[in-house]
């Protein structure tokens, strides 16, 4: 028992490249231990996308859909254009029934895609051009001052769109979003008392809008605008 104690210690105070090199050695052994040791660097503030997919694929493999689910939403949070997260997210999700998801607009959609520097450059970049454009105006004549104005109308909407982009990837980072993770779905009731009959049983892997949380239960919302509560213990939080 020292010894295993001890183990565990000097893994905790090892450099995380290391660890990480560890742990996807027993993944590829198919240690499940392994979705812990990335767990564990998670936990610990050493994130990014491939650990998240990492993740999501030892999750998948213990048969884990609903996490591992939640694993590749949280990587395309962190990276929207991760592309082996976009793809084995498609796999979880078609390797069981078919979910209904929390419902976004358009423009969260795009936004979601949408990384944040790139949403960031396209409202920087026209806004100083917007303004070099105006300033410059001021000085023209005849025809020239006629384009400098038409172009600053084109960057001030180019702008807005940028705006709006990022406005879109800060709300996608808020948004309460969380996944069903029990293995035999979640029961939704029109109230938090157990006792009630469910409506209707969310599949493992669904996505959900967090709407408020009541003590053991979650009022959440699924795509069409139906409501009801799930036991908080039936979902994981993005």
């Amino acid at each position: 028992m020292i010894a295993l104690a001890l183990s565990f210690l000097l893994a905790a105070d090892a450099d995380p490249a290391a660890r990480l090199e560890a742990a996807a050695g027993r993944d590829a052994s198919g240690d499940p231990a392994a979705a812990d040791a990335y767990a564990a660097l998670l936990a610990e503030g050493f994130e990014s996308a491939a650990l998240h997919v990492r993740l999501g694929n030892a999750r998948l493999r213990a048969g884990e859909r609903g996490r591992a689910v939640a694993c590749y939403l949280r990587a395309l949070r962190f990276e929207p254009r991760d592309a082996s997260a976009r793809a084995n997210l498609a796999i979880a999700r078609a390797a069981g029934p078919a979910v209904t998801g929390a419902g976004r607009p358009l423009l969260a959609r795009i936004a979601e895609r949408t990384p944040e520097g790139v949403a960031a450059a396209l409202l920087a970049v026209p806004w100083l051009l917007l303004w070099t454009a105006l300033l410059a105006r001021r000085r023209a004549r005849g025809g020239v001052r006629g384009a400098l104005g038409a172009g600053a109308i084109a960057l001030a909407f180019v702008a807005a769109a940028g705006a709006a982009l990022v406005a879109g990837r800060v709300a996608e980072r808020r948004r309460p979003v969380a996944v069903v993770v029990a293995r035999g779905g979640a029961p939704l009731r029109d109230g938090p008392e157990i006792a009630l009959r469910p409506a209707l049983t969310l599949p493992e892997a669904t996505e959900v809008l967090v709407v408020a949380e009541r003590d053991e239960a979650v009022r959440v919302r699924i795509e069409g605008g139906v409501e009801g509560y799930v036991l908080a213990g039936d979902i994981e939080r993005l």
